[in-house]
């Protein structure tokens, strides 16, 4: 059971309404430098979820089992039907606006002004990923494709962001692509450790030895049992292994997160730390070593898919 502390509430975290009180988060720590930019802002802690400010619903601990903790009478399915009335409010403003925000963009010669269906989500590094999968399906049907994840990167000692996107529907009947199908990278964080898929020539050359549910994991944790927490992940093979996918295929730009229910946050936000940059830097390096890997760093795959919502 994942215990939570009760956090304190403090302003000025996020964007809101003059006077807002918005709950004080513990970030995850990140490699991320990119400033976050203006969005809707929403914001998931153990009180609830927060949208510019406001808080839109409460959610109701522990989370046992697949429960997202979000009352039912707040939800149909995983549409959390309070929040989509806001941000499909929300998008309606900002289209009727869009002009005007293209304008204002040219002038100050600023893009971020541009409307972009763009979310600034803020959340709490120990919550487990099924409580934010409704939330994440919501903004998706709410025409919310993007997302910023606000994050802490130490080394600067200052808020930044990771951009992600939600995967998109195929509709039936749409044509497929002409001839081979594109490579999928998938990483799917479980108990035992990350699975990988989509590149199984190089995973595997000499054919996996077992399939199916279950399979072990490409990258076990290395205490060799269920995974004791974020530093018992192989974060340092995790890396190697799709900076040589990279090399396979310099195409590629794109990865398919797929977080187990029960994973908390942070550790979503480290394999897309670790999935868009090479080579491998532990969260835990000084300052110097930071300063060394910023100026050799390559990007891998920066087109991140957070599977759980949908557009």
């Amino acid at each position: 059971m994942l215990a939570i502390r009760p956090l304190l509430m403090c302003g000025g975290l996020l964007s809101g309404s003059a006077g807002a009180q918005e709950p004080a988060l513990e970030l995850p720590s990140s490699l991320a430098e990119r400033a976050p930019s203006l969005a809707v802002s929403v914001t998931v802690y153990s009180g609830g979820v927060v949208v510019d400010g406001a808080q839109v619903v409460q959610l109701e601990p522990p989370w046992e089992g697949a429960d997202p903790g979000i009352p039912r009478a707040s939800r149909r399915g995983l549409l959390v039907t309070p929040l989509y009335d806001l941000l499909s409010e929300k998008y309606e403003q900002a289209r009727l606006l869009e002009d005007e925000l293209e304008m204002l963009a040219l002038l100050a010669q600023d893009p971020a002004l541009r409307f972009r269906g763009e979310i600034l989500l803020s959340v709490h590094r120990e919550l487990p990923f099924h409580v934010l999968r409704p939330v994440l399906y919501t903004a998706g049907q709410a025409q919310y494709s993007d997302l910023q994840l606000v994050v802490r990167n130490p080394w600067m000692d200052s808020s930044a962001s990771i951009e992600a996107t939600l995967p998109a529907i195929v509709l039936p009947g749409e044509p497929d692509t002409d001839g081979e199908p594109p490579l999928q990278l998938t990483i799917a964080i479980g108990e035992r450790g990350l699975y990988l898929s989509g590149v199984d020539e190089l995973l595997y050359p000499d054919g996996r030895q077992s399939e199916g549910p279950g399979a072990p994991p490409a990258l076990p944790c290395l205490s060799g049992e269920d995974c004791q927490g974020t530093e018992d992940y192989d974060w340092a093979g995790l890396n190697r292994v799709l900076g040589q996918v990279k090399d396979a295929h310099p195409e590629l730009d794109e990865v398919l997160v797929v977080p187990g229910s029960q994973a908390p946050y942070e550790l979503l936000v480290r394999v897309l730390d670790y999935a868009r940059w090479g080579p491998f830097l532990p969260m835990g390096a000084d300052e110097a070593a930071w300063q060394a890997w910023t100026a050799q760093r390559r990007e891998l795959f920066p087109h991140e898919i957070i599977a759980g919502g949908s557009r």
